[in-house]
């Protein structure tokens, strides 16, 4: 852990930010890449050979790079409807319950965001827009590390809200592990197709479709520097939504923040990946130093392989600045902009005002999240002001004379 107590510093080190091609590789990674290319290859190098030999070679590419890659030899690309259904029934009720609450919140929250056609009847003509959904979507669902049926929910949902009449879903880790949650979620969520495979090669297969693959309108979700650089290669081709990965995770939290919580939510946010980035920017010396302590009983109850994965990543990554104001604390989100920012305080919309570029949305936090305190805390998701606006649809403008 790296513990910064200037602002300055802090800008000019961890809170900087640079374009995903010059990111550098972990040792483990890098080890892989020589391993199955033969070379000491960068991220954005291995992602041009995926995708050409995707482009050039179809669905035999991607079953070779799932192999390759995740240590799954496949017979076939796509799940099939048995196999959703079955993973639907070995979901626990409770689990199959949330998921179902969820998709209902995230479909209300999207619902807002819709965006209606218009005509405008004016002497000299008539100008309008008129907003059509897309026919296919694609929709990216990590899992290299973990399993995120959170993340496929909150795709597919937009999807199905804009009205886009297909989806396909990629799934990391072939057919080694198809976890029941994602299975359950896509049924939940309305999917279409899923596909066995998933990185770079699944990225290609959406934008130049194969035998198996249907070719798609937009990609959506977010995942590893391969998948990132692979959706900045591919947009133009296809439409995007953003480039969220890796995860850049800024907690701002004051002394009214629960240190326990606050430890936890920077640790789901590391295990993401291993060059996930978690930052917690607090003027509260105290919490700064509380915090990392709560780490150990947090993450006691994984399996030891991923404690110990968890662990090393959170190491390397996770971080504290601790600016010696309040006012220097809210101003910092906006220049580093990253893939998500909470705030944990007791006045977050002092947060909100100080980043004006970053549209909002806020509730309040569960009361265990404040320790005792005056008053009320309130947590505040801002999210991050790089992303484009959610939408699946494709607008055109027409004017008559």
């Amino acid at each position: 852990m790296r513990v910064i107590t200037d602002l300055d510093e802090a800008r000019r080190t961890i809170l900087a930010r640079r374009p995903p091609e010059e990111a550098t590789l972990p040792p483990r990674m890098r080890e892989g890449v020589r391993r199955i290319f033969g070379a000491d290859l960068s991220a954005a190098e291995v992602v041009g050979r995926i995708l050409a030999d995707v482009r050039r070679e179809g669905d035999a590419a991607l079953l070779r790079y799932t192999e390759a890659l995740d240590g799954a030899r496949l017979e076939n690309l796509l799940v099939t409807e048995d196999e959703i259904a079955a993973g639907l029934a070995r979901t626990a009720p409770e689990v199959v319950a949330a998921l179902r609450t969820a998709a209902a919140e995230i479909e209300a929250f999207h619902r807002r965001q819709l965006r209606q056609s218009w005509l405008a009847f004016e002497a000299h003509g008539t100008l309008g827009q008129a907003i059509r959904p897309l026919a296919r979507v694609g929709l990216y669902a990590p899992g290299g590390s973990a399993v995120y049926p959170s993340s496929l929910l909150m795709s597919a949902i937009l999807a199905r809200v804009a009205g886009s009449r297909r989806s396909s879903s990629p799934r990391r880790r072939g057919a080694t592990a198809r976890p029941p949650a994602i299975l359950a979620a896509a049924h939940v969520a309305g999917v279409h197709t899923i596909v066995k495979a998933g990185g770079a090669q699944a990225i290609g297969a959406l934008a130049y479709g194969t035998a198996s693959v249907p070719r798609v309108d937009k990609i959506l979700g977010p995942g590893n520097i391969f998948v990132t650089l692979a959706k900045e290669r591919v947009f133009g081709l296809v439409d995007i939504d953003a480039l969220q990965g890796p995860t850049e995770t800024l907690l701002v939290a004051d002394d009214a923040a629960n240190p326990g919580l606050a430890a936890a939510d920077l640790l789901a946010q590391a295990e993401h990946d291993p060059m996930a980035s978690a930052i917690l920017l607090t003027p509260s010396a105290a919490l700064a130093a509380r915090a990392p302590r709560h780490r150990g009983a947090i993450a006691r109850p994984l399996p030891p392989r991923r404690d110990r994965r968890l662990a090393g990543r959170e190491r390397r990554h996770r971080r504290r600045a601790g600016p010696r104001d309040r006012d220097r604390a809210w101003r910092t989100p906006t220049p580093l902009s990253t893939s998500a920012c909470w705030c944990a305080t007791r006045w977050p919309w002092s947060a909100w005002s100080a980043t004006p570029e970053a549209s909002s949305s806020a509730r309040p936090a569960p009361r265990s999240w404040a320790t005792t305190s005056p008053a009320p805390a309130t947590s505040c998701r801002l999210p991050a002001p790089r992303a484009s606006p959610p939408s699946t649809s494709r607008s055109s403008s027409k004017s008559s004379a």
